[in-house]
């Protein structure tokens, strides 16, 4: 895209990258695409049943708290806090999730 705009390059890696060239018209590569599919282990996997958890059970306030999140409109769930939940629901409900880092000029915006 830089090469397209006459522009420098934005990174290091841009500038090292080799361009790619001789586009077509339509595709060269006529080969079917098969896809890789994950274990079923892992594509059954399913959140517990909140009935199924005791009061004390840490993963019961996870669930509690995301349900109550609102996923039906864009960008309305709290983005620092859900993603502390998704941590905390595949680490483990005591784990401390990493910090957010930001580029420089750049800032959280997630007030909630």
């Amino acid at each position: 895209m830089e090469m397209l705009l006459g522009a420098p390059p934005l990174t290091s890696y841009d500038a090292v990258a080799n361009p790619i060239m001789g586009w077509d018209a339509k595709p060269s590569n006529s080969a079917p695409y098969t896809a890789t599919l994950p274990a079923q282990s892992i594509v059954c996997e399913a959140t517990p049943a909140l009935e199924t958890l005791s009061a004390s059970d840490p993963m019961r306030k996870i669930i509690l708290e995301s349900q109550g999140m609102d996923f039906v409109h864009p960008d309305s769930a709290p983005a620092r806090r859900l993603n502390e939940l998704i941590w905390k629901s595949v680490k483990g409900a005591n784990s401390e999730m990493p910090a957010p880092r930001y580029s420089q000029g750049l800032q959280d915006s997630d007030e909630d």
